[in-house]
């Protein structure tokens, strides 16, 4: 399976001590080099991941003009993971932005977000719980999730 990863979902993992998942549920993660670039050089959480993880693979982008193309609406990291997706034709992009997951729907990309990967963790018996993680996200990460939302992924987690 190849799956592609935006900044986001890396960091917020990272943050709060669960990067670890996307190993375990995905084998591999591709990112293009301006993920790296910006969880590196602003130090981000999982800066030393992306740096010494195998299972973490950086590649360049070959068509430079298809991400600078959809950087006019789109951050650079969001731009080149959408357009490495495209490229490597993978099979799920993990992304967490209303803009950038939207752009990878108009580009018939499977999509999956932070979230997601909390539920579907569960359901592989990864993690005893959604509320824990959903939790930290609020707390440690900074992640905002309505109320809708949260209740939601609590009753899809068999949580409430």
């Amino acid at each position: 399976m190849i799956v592609v990863s935006n900044t986001s979902p890396i960091t917020n993992l990272s943050k709060i001590n669960a990067l670890s998942l996307l190993q375990k549920i995905y084998g591999e993660i591709f990112i293009p080099s301006a993920v790296f670039y910006e969880i590196t050089t602003h130090k981000s959480p999982g800066t030393q991941e992306v740096q010494t993880l195998e299972w973490i693979e950086y590649k360049n982008v070959a068509d430079k003009n298809f991400s600078a193309s959809l950087e006019k609406y789109l951050d650079k990291g969001e731009s080149e993971a959408i357009a490495l997706a495209v490229e490597l034709k993978a099979d799920l992009i993990i992304i967490d932005e209303n803009k950038g997951r939207q752009t990878a729907k108009d580009f018939d990309l499977n999509i999956i977000g932070t979230l997601g990967i909390l539920l579907k963790a569960k359901s592989m018996n990864l993690i005893d719980n959604v509320k824990t993680y959903m939790d930290d996200l609020l707390s440690q990460a900074g992640f905002w999730i309505d109320n809708k939302t949260y209740d939601l992924l609590l009753k899809l987690a068999n949580e409430k």
